[in-house]
């Protein structure tokens, strides 16, 4: 008897300890898995789960039945999450200290249930190509964008462009369609019903997840949208008076102060930086850059496998892409060498004088941009009203144009430097978070080719 009553309880003590881990690890998961698809391009998958305390889970957030639907079960054992499908199948995942579900080559961070709503901007890019460049095949890509903006008081407006691109060797071509609309909104208990008008009404998930620098992030429907970057304060005009125009400075004095706001004498003390960044919606880049031996490494990386890379040292100049190797083309290399007068890089003292030498010109909101001319090149930085670069457009040697925008600077070693860029080129749109800079750290056994 006693020994029956031991096993009861004994039971009942493990059931308790598994019911406490499923506790504390259930919730609603979410992350973005890129992959190497046809003739190497890059696809991405939004991964989301939804864990309940039951030992339950779905991961069809955008089904209508997402709070009963059922995939399979989960179980936790110490720091192993491991999800059995009803086919069989199983996934595992590792719960780290932060409260992160790792997967091996992608994370899922965790969301909340909000309250309300934000007063705030959310924006999904999706889409997959392959072919063109090194593949010798025609390039047929699909993109789809869509933007949906809440103005915290029950209202919202939406936007969609999908397109579907062919090109390559006597072939262009494609299609493209775009829609608008809106209405008011209700959100409760991760439920979102959006009405367009009388007669129309759709029910959505959603969960929202803020990062450590205020940044928003939604999951609509189990897709990814990552909130827009804020436009610049409303209200900043002019210092001149209405109906005036402010003397413009002369590029030696506006640079003057650019670079005062950008670190001053810290500028010339960097001798070579590695930078290392998170690629929304997946993938990690990192750059190292010697601006006294004039050499750099570029790499981008896709669950953990090198996808991209570009070698430029005095002995070697090669770039590696789809897992092929090819030289650098002579337009490239002077590109590449043009990148030390980029940005702030070009305020260094030695520098800084091929900038003296371009023109200004009225930029908004009070501030300036100033063009000038590089090797062939031409580049334009855009400059707030307190002397901040906010912004650059370079103009590639075959006549590209690739529009960067910059924000969330920080002090780096004495320098002023973004955490946050957006490059948009044609039609493609490329986001990065700045991880770190580490300034002048490099040696001798960091310029080893790629692996």
């Amino acid at each position: 008897m006693k020994k029956m009553i031991a096993f009861t309880v004994s039971l009942t003590v493990l059931a308790v300890v598994a019911s406490c881990q499923r506790s504390t690890v259930s919730g609603i998961y979410a992350g973005v898995k890129l992959s190497i698809g046809l003739w190497g391009s890059m696809d991405r998958t939004d991964v989301v789960l939804y864990l309940r305390t039951d030992g339950t889970f779905t991961d069809a957030l955008e089904s209508a039945d997402w709070q009963t639907d059922v995939k399979g079960n989960y179980t936790v054992e110490g720091k192993t999450v491991t999800l059995t499908y009803a086919d069989g199948d199983t996934d595992s995942y590792t719960l780290t200290d932060k409260g992160v579900l790792d997967g091996g080559n992608y994370v899922l961070f965790k969301l909340s249930i909000p309250t309300e709503l934000p007063q705030a901007g959310f924006k999904y890019t999706g889409g997959s190509g392959g072919g063109g460049g090194l593949s010798g095949v025609p390039y047929v890509g699909t993109f789809n964008t869509q933007y949906i903006f809440f103005d915290g008081a029950g209202h919202f407006s939406h936007s969609a462009h999908n397109t579907v691109l062919i090109a390559g060797d006597n072939i262009g071509g494609g299609t493209s369609k775009d829609r608008e609309d809106g209405g008011t909104y209700t959100y409760r208990d991760g439920v979102l019903k959006l009405t367009y008008g009388p007669d129309k009404e759709s029910t959505h998930s959603l969960f929202l997840s803020t990062d450590g620098d205020g940044k928003a992030m939604i999951v609509l429907d189990g897709s990814l949208y990552f909130e827009e970057e804020a436009n610049a304060e409303a209200g900043k005009g002019s210092p001149s008076k209405a109906g005036e125009s402010a003397p413009l400075p002369t590029a030696p004095d506006l640079l003057r102060k650019v670079r005062e706001a950008q670190g001053g004498d810290a500028i010339d003390q960097v001798r070579n930086i590695y930078l290392t960044a998170a690629i929304e919606g997946g993938g990690q880049l990192s750059m190292k850059t010697d601006y006294e031996n004039g050499q750099s490494i570029s790499e981008i990386r896709v669950d953990g496998k090198l996808v991209y890379a570009e070698l430029y040292t005095a002995t070697e100049k090669w770039q590696l892409a789809n897992g092929k190797r090819a030289d650098i083309s002579a337009n490239r290399i002077k590109e590449i060498a043009n990148h030390a007068y980029l940005g702030a890089n070009g305020l260094h003292k030695d520098r800084i004088a091929i900038l003296e030498k371009g023109t200004v010109q009225e930029g908004k909101d009070g501030g300036f941009i100033l063009a000038y001319e590089v090797g062939g090149q031409h580049f334009e930085l855009e400059i707030d009203r307190d002397y901040r670069i906010e912004g650059e457009t370079k103009t590639d040697l075959e006549g590209r144009k690739t529009v960067v925008s910059l924000g969330d600077y920080r002090e780096v070693s004495g320098l002023i430097r973004p955490f946050y860029e957006k490059h948009v080129s044609g039609g493609n749109e490329l986001t990065f978070r700045i991880a770190a800079y580490e300034v002048n750290q490099l040696t001798e056994n960091d310029w080893n080719p790629p692996q």
